[in-house]
């Protein structure tokens, strides 16, 4: 991974040489000591995506953990990174006083999987590589939440509130998103602006095999997400967005489209 990373000390190195000697070997170690970290990110992404598969089959499902457990990535006694968490020892109710906190970062790659969060207000909660899958959170309001790769594998998220959320590769298979809104969310697949190259590719969003029922896209900038498998009976989505959805016949059978500024009521009875 770090080839790239190996050839641009080889050009820098061999660039500097044009220079008759003000530029020095450690001048261009230096900075290229303050590029690594843009290579480092690569190998965090490359192992938060590579461990779910492994964490959910044997050996590692043998293994006897501890009731709270993380995977770090990083130098030992050094800098890390979780990529993996695991914490059974949390209730609904102890959570619910934590989200009320308001905390800036904590809950960020954390372990809320199978917890009861129905009704409560998450919004502008940062929840970014949190795991909530399993998780019954009907009625919850996530209005301007930051959902980049949060995991909302198999939960129940009937009539949820997701307005203006920005949920980059976040993962909702399987989930029951019956008459949830995502109004004005955004979503993309890979670097948003190769002129600025700051931060590791996105992976698609996933809505594989989710229930979509009566869920609402108007006004979504969602692009490149995987709808394979979902139920789409009934799923708002506005002609002039219909080109950012990559949908089966099937689907587009079934959706509802609509104009700007139709009314959602009388489209669904298709007035």
């Amino acid at each position: 991974m770090f080839t790239k990373y190996r050839e641009l000390k080889e050009s820098l190195m061999s660039a500097r040489k044009r220079f008759a000697g003000a530029v020095t070997a450690q001048e261009t170690t230096a900075y290229l000591l303050t590029c690594a970290s843009q290579f480092y990110k690569y190998v965090v992404s490359s192992f938060r995506f590579s461990i779910l598969p492994c964490v959910r089959s044997e050996p590692f499902l043998s293994i006897q953990r501890a009731d709270e457990f993380e995977i770090n990535i990083g130098e030992y006694m050094g800098h890390t990174e979780a990529v993996y968490k695991e914490n059974r020892t949390r209730t609904s109710k102890e959570t619910l006083d934590w989200f009320d906190m308001r905390e800036e970062f904590d809950y960020a790659f954390e372990d809320f999987s199978g917890l009861d969060f129905s009704g409560a207000d998450l919004s502008e909660i940062d929840l970014r590589y949190a795991d909530l899958s399993n998780t019954t959170l009907t009625n919850t309001d996530f209005q301007d939440a930051m959902l980049f790769g949060t995991r909302f594998c198999h939960a129940n998220l009937q009539n949820a509130d997701l307005r203006y959320c920005q949920m980059h590769e976040a993962d909702f298979t399987g989930a029951d998103l019956t008459n949830a809104c995502f109004t004005a969310t955004s979503a993309y697949r890979g670097v948003p602006n190769h002129a600025e190259w700051i931060i590791t590719g996105y992976r698609s969003l996933s809505f594989r095999d989710a229930n979509l029922t009566n869920a609402d896209f108007s006004r979504c900038s969602i692009h490149d997400a995987d709808f394979t498998g979902a139920v789409m009976d009934g799923t708002i989505i506005e002609r002039n967005r219909l080109d950012q959805f990559a949908l089966s016949a099937k689907q587009l059978k079934t959706i509802t489209i609509t104009d700007a500024d139709t009314d959602l009521d009388a489209a669904r009875k298709g007035v």
